[in-house]
């Protein structure tokens, strides 16, 4: 069969966009823990427990090791098979009327020698097959990774609303206060007072949803990490609710995502032992020879083997199928398109990847350019709502322009920390997609 020969990967970019190009530093560069980065203790412990107790990636080692034994009996291929034979009969003739009893034992040796290289492709490709086990194993832990941290980023953004609409709940408890005392002095309608009352509740059940999103956030660690739950609620507790620091973008250039990515060296391991195969299915084309060896005794009785007779055979021998209509030719067609196929399967993990890098670099220079107007919406927000606040506690403006105010404010305030968040799962994504773990 044809020998290896690393597939075509299509076109590749010269470079990659400015975002993944950044400076970080040379431990991240060479693939080392890009979580270490955030420099949340809480996030490395769970990353830690998950490593060695997700029970995903525990079925992704059982193929593992699957593999490697598929290897280990392709290899056993090359040597010969020894056999053993005994038996025992007694029986009974009546005319004449007599007795017999006979017993015999042999020993048997083949072994098949490897004239064509099927043996040799057999191991070539169960080899290839456990490489390819060995990135799927790695990919499943990059991702492992990279969702359980998206997930602890969603967990402190809704730590960040709980804080920003309780904040608010304060606010607008003050305002409460304020219209109803005016409603009472009869210096402003009941319908300020209302409305002050109803926007009190829906800020409560605005905080109600948000510790319920909180909540799920923390099963959904739970069940990532393979633990029961509220495993991580002490952890959790203990460490301040805040948005971690993003990771450092990766240094890459689009030649090294082919070595990197687990998906993509997956891909080309696959259609190494693809490749191999071919080779397997022509050799059933050519004789199979063998050198057999046999030895044997019989007798008439089982307890008399000083007397049995011996015999000792040993040979080449050989077999080729001459006419099998066509079943090889399909066998091998079989294999040339598994190949072919293959092959068309690296090249579009290969356009995934650049297509994935792409995209997240893209994400995170726009988020970047959005954070700055966001934050100038936010303090002219904020300028609003306090000169809306100071206008109605002097007569000079209504409540309706402090609830829009406020209403606006909170908005801001939760658009710039979803912002936030969007931006390190960007990263997050980054660092996914270049194949750091």
């Amino acid at each position: 069969g044809p020998d290896y020969a690393a597939p075509d990967p299509g076109a590749i970019p010269e470079a990659f966009p400015a975002a993944v190009a950044g400076s970080a530093p040379p431990a991240a560069a060479a693939g080392a823990s890009w979580y270490g980065g955030f420099g949340d203790p809480a996030l490395s412990e769970i990353l830690a427990i998950a490593a060695t107790n997700s029970l995903d990636v525990m079925q992704v080692l059982k193929r593992v090791e699957s593999s490697r034994a598929a290897l280990a009996g392709a290899r056993a291929e090359y040597w010969p098979n020894v056999g053993f034979s005994a038996s025992t009969s007694r029986g009974r003739r009546y005319n004449p009327d007599s007795s017999s009893e006979s017993s015999s034992a042999r020993f048997d040796a083949s072994w098949e020698l490897d004239v064509f290289g099927k043996v040799r492709r057999s191991v070539e490709a169960a080899r290839a097959e456990l490489e390819a086990a060995e990135f799927t194993a790695e990919d499943a832990m990059v991702s492992l990774f990279a969702e359980i941290a998206a997930e602890y980023v969603n967990l402190r953004l809704q730590d960040e609303v709980c804080a920003i609409t309780e904040a608010n709940i304060g606010i607008t408890e003050e305002f409460a206060k304020i219209a109803k005392s005016k409603f009472d002095a009869g210096m402003a309608p009941e319908l300020d007072w209302l409305s002050a009352q109803s926007q009190l509740d829906s800020t409560r059940a605005a905080l109600e949803t948000a510790k319920a999103a909180k909540s799920s956030c923390r099963r959904r660690l739970e069940l990532l990490a393979s633990v029961g739950p509220h495993a991580f609620d002490a952890l959790l507790d203990a460490t301040e609710p805040s948005l971690p620091a993003a990771p450092q973008n990766p240094v890459a250039v689009p030649s090294d995502l082919l070595r990197r990515r687990p998906d993509v060296r997956r891909a080309e391991r696959a259609y190494a032992a693809a490749l191999a195969r071919i080779g397997v299915a022509k050799a059933s084309y050519y004789p199979s020879v063998s050198i057999g060896a046999g030895f044997s005794m019989s007798t008439d009785s089982f307890a008399s083997w000083g007397d049995a007779v011996r015999s000792v055979s040993l040979g080449p021998s050989l077999s080729w199928s001459i006419l099998d209509f066509g079943r090889r030719g399909a066998r091998l067609s079989q294999a040339r398109i598994a190949a072919e196929e293959a092959a068309l399967a690296y090249r579009s993990a290969v356009l995934a990847a650049f297509h994935e890098v792409e995209g997240c670099a893209i994400a995170i220079d726009r988020e970047a350019a959005r954070e700055t107007f966001f934050q100038n919406a936010l303090r002219n927000q904020e300028k609003a709502a306090d000169l809306a606040t100071r206008m109605y506690r002097d007569d000079l403006g209504e409540y309706r322009d402090v609830l829009s105010a406020q209403q606006s404010l909170l908005s801001q305030r939760r658009s710039l920390a979803e912002l936030r968040a969007n931006r390190i799962l960007a990263g997050i994504s980054l660092c996914k997609a270049t194949g750091v773990r």
